[in-house]
Order: structure tokens, then C-alpha cells, then sequence
């Protein structure tokens, strides 16, 4: 019976329009003799002649009539994200009408209101500020209070609010992660998760443990800008590091691959093998420093560039040593097979020798007072 008088009110309703005239108060004739009560300032251009705007005859408000003009809050309830989304009661239960021009069904109480309600739980730094430092828009578009937040249709994403702070200008899969990848709720610096060797192809040991990101990463000085570096990794270790021997390596030795010869401990040769190149250290040669024999250029040297030569020197003991015998210009071919210094010296001294037998390696038997 309740329902077929609801019905029949809401039919008055629309082919009687006369009577809903506003008196002065600006509220409807019918309105004050039929209904619990005015509408608020939001709602108002609407009572008397739109009623249906939001009741469905006999049944009550309708939820989705609500959606259908409060389009943002749509968004979240469709997303199930956010204070609205999340919510199960209907939207009549927290914003009822008809209790007149000054009601204010969406007044939020910041004291009590608990923001876990929103899916997004206030963390960190999050805890101690502001409001309106995360909610910046203003309700100008809405009927009352014009000039406070609006808090609906804020987003949960850190780059919404700290895509000024982003000095990272990542590409490819970390361009597509949000802050809290790496960073955490304390600080930017504070409590970092990003984990080098577990998110990267490059493992950071000995002295790249000790750096600060943005000693490698960081701007580049020749151009203005603060953005971060990323793409350096296909570079190797030039990237960071100057190429110290430019041309002077052999094409296998040149690749940029430092670590080839040099440890991530120091720049000193570090475990380098020196029989890669077919010439073993063994003896004194073993105990001398690099440059004794891969000498530097005179000229590059003065020009205060460190180039080592090492491209192009061969294993011939008369590169680095002095011709003492003159074997090298000695006609005879006995004579001149011991240019190589090895056939009659050790590597341990050149006082002692071995394997020489004068009487077999030269036309000159050694007896008698000579072999004394």
C-alpha cells in the first residue's frame, strides 16, 4: 500500500510542476508540505522537479542514480580503490539529505578520521604531515566550501605527489615501478631496499661496495642537468673509469673490460695472468714491476698522460736488455743462434748461465789451461 502512495506522489510530482514553486526561502510548496525536508545547497536546483534524479519510485535511493552524477567517486567504487571503493554501505548511509540548505553530508572530521579506511595506511613521513601536502586539489567546483580540499580522487601512487622529486629518469622495467621499490616510508635515503647485485647485472665488490650511488651514477658534469645516469652498464668500465691505455692494448685486451687484468680492490694488476700473453714470468722477471718492462711513452709522459706500452712488445730478451755480446750484428750463424739470451742465461741472474758447452756450441774446444 506504502508503495503504490510513493508511486503516486512521485507521478504528482512531475505532471503537477506548479506546485513545486519556491516560495522565498527558496524551498518548494509541495516540498514543504510533502517531504521530510529541504535539500541541501548541492542538491537543491533539483527538489521539487527532479526527484527521480535519485529515488526510484517506491523503492528508495538508488544507488547507482548516486554514480551516475558523482562520476569520480564511480571511478573508485568500480576500482574497489580508495575510502568510497572500499566502503560497504550504501551511499545513503553517510550522506543523507532532505535536513536542509546548510547541511553538509561530506564536513570530514581530519581529527578521527582513520585513513586506513582508504586502503592506504598513513606510514613514516606520512604520519606527520599535512593534509593538504598530499591532497592539494580545492573543491572550486562544488557548491559549498569551495576553498577546501577536495579528498576524493587522490591517488595512491608516489609518483602522484613526488614526480617533482623524481631525479631518476629510469627506462624500461624500473620506469614502470613506483618509489617504494627502493625507497621506504622513513626518508629517500633512509631504509633503501634496492639490492645492486640481486636487481642488477653488476655485482658491487671491494671499493664499488664502498661508493655512493651517484658516484657513478651520478649527473654529468658537462651538462645541465640533475638527472640520474643508469645506462652506463653496456659501457663497461669506461664508463667511469678513463681509458688509461687507450691504443696501447692488443685488440683481445682492448674491450673496455678492465677486469680482464685489474681487481674491484685497486687498479693495481691483480692476479693477471701473464702466460695469456705467451711469455710466463718466471724468476726475476717475476719480482719486477709492470713498467720496468711495458716502459712509457717519453712524449706522452710529458704531457702528463700516463700510456704504458704494451701492444706490439715482443718476448725477444733484446727488447728490454742490451745487446752485451754484439751477437746481434756477428755474422756466423752459430754465433748469431744465441742471439736469445735464454740459450746460455737464466731468468734468475745474468751471472749464471746453463747449458753452455763451449766445445759443442762453437768451433773453439775449451782444454788444457783454457778449461781452468
Amino acid at each position: 500500500m506504502i508503495s503504490k502512495l510513493a508511486s503516486l506522489f512521485f507521478i504528482f510530482l512531475i505532471f503537477v510542476p506548479n506546485l513545486a514553486i519556491s516560495d522565498d526561502s527558496g524551498e518548494g510548496i509541495l516540498n514543504r508540505l510533502l517531504a521530510p525536508g529541504p535539500l541541501m545547497s548541492g542538491h537543491h536546483n533539483l527538489e521539487g522537479k527532479d526527484c527521480l534524479k535519485c529515488h526510484d519510485a517506491g523503492k528508495g535511493i538508488s544507488q547507482t542514480k548516486c554514480l551516475a552524477c558523482h562520476k569520480v567517486i564511480k571511478v573508485e567504487v568500480i576500482a574497489k580503490t580508495g575510502y568510497h571503493g572500499l566502503a560497504k554501505e550504501a551511499c545513503i548511509e553517510c550522506h543523507a539529505d532532505h535536513k536542509g540548505r546548510d547541511f553538509d553530508s561530506t564536513k570530514l572530521d581530519r581529527k578521527i578520521f582513520d585513513h586506513n579506511l582508504t586502503g592506504y595506511p598513513l606510514e613514516g613521513k606520512h604520519a606527520q604531515i599535512k593534509c593538504e601536502e598530499c591532497h592539494t586539489e580545492k573543491r572550486t567546483q562544488k557548491a559549498t566550501r569551495t576553498q577546501d580540499i577536495l579528498f576524493t580522487g587522490a591517488k595512491s601512487s608516489c609518483i602522484s605527489c613526488h614526480k617533482k622529486n623524481d631525479i631518476h629518469s629510469f627506462k624500461g622495467d624500473f620506469a614502470k615501478k613506483d618509489c617504494v621499490t627502493c625507497h621506504s616510508l622513513k626518508s629517500w635515503k633512509e631504509g633503501l631496499k634496492f639490492n645492486h647485485d640481486r636487481d642488477t647485472k653488476f655485482k658491487l665488490q671491494a671499493r664499488h661496495a664502498e661508493l655512493k650511488c651517484a658516484t657513478c651514477h651520478g649527473p654529468n658534469k658537462k651538462q645541465a642537468t640533475s638527472q640520474y645516469r643508469w645506462s652506463i652498464a653496456a659501457k663497461q668500465c669506461t664508463a667511469c673509469h678513463a681509458n688509461f691505455h687507450k691504443t696501447n692494448l692488443s685488440p683481445r685486451f682492448s674491450s673496455g673490460k678492465c677486469d680482464a687484468c685489474h681487481s674491484q680492490n685497486a687498479w693495481k694488476i691483480n692476479d693477471f695472468d701473464h702466460s695469456a700473453v705467451h711469455f710466463e714470468l718466471r724468476g726475476k722477471h717475476a719480482q719486477i714491476k709492470c713498467e720496468e718492462c711495458h716502459k712509457q711513452n717519453p712524449k706522452t709522459l710529458a704531457e702528463g698522460i700516463k700510456s704504458f706500452h704494451f701492444a706490439g712488445l715482443k718476448s725477444d730478451c733484446l727488447i728490454c736488455h742490451k745487446d752485451f755480446h754484439k751477437f746481434a750484428n756477428h755474422s756466423s750463424k752459430t754465433l748469431g743462434n744465441l742471439n736469445h739470451c735464454l740459450s746460455c742465461h737464466t731468468e734468475n741472474s745474468w751471472q749464471k748461465t746453463h747449458n753452455f758447452n763451449h766445445d759443442t756450441s762453437t768451433r773453439y774446444p775449451i782444454d788444457g789451461k783454457h778449461s781452468e
